[in-house]
């Protein structure tokens, strides 16, 4: 399992989308977040070992958090406002499928809550 220190851990702004139920598929009417990391430096960019904070290199590693098939209530961010949404771990029913890729590989993300703040625009 792949552990990445609390320095490399660093988030910038990211997205967060409705797939309306009118798609087909198993996406449809459930939530897709991705959060962006800040990039770091490795010497060799598929050894954890390697992952250093910064951007002095010689590789930038830019990834992110992918969450996918989040069952969120409300179908916009009004209903999310100021709610706490507890989340059970893989693989029990209602789990995020989260992953990040590092290393040349995905990377399960265990994620059991999310808090939304105030609305803004």
């Amino acid at each position: 399992m792949l552990e990445l220190s609390d320095d490399l851990l660093r988030l910038e702004p990211g997205q967060i989308v409705y797939l309306s139920p009118l798609r087909s598929g198993p996406t449809a009417g459930t939530w897709a977040i991705t959060v962006l990391l800040v990039p770091f430096s490795a010497a060799d960019r598929v050894d954890p070992a390697t992952f250093r904070p910064g951007t002095d290199g010689p590789e930038i590693i830019k990834t992110a958090i992918v969450d996918e098939l989040i069952d969120l209530p409300g179908n916009d961010l009004a209903a999310l406002t100021g709610r706490t949404v507890d989340f059970p771990i893989n693989p029990h029913p209602g789990y995020i499928d989260a992953s990040i890729y590092l290393g040349g590989r995905h990377n399960p993300v265990g994620i059991t809550r999310i808090e939304f703040g105030s609305a803004r625009s």
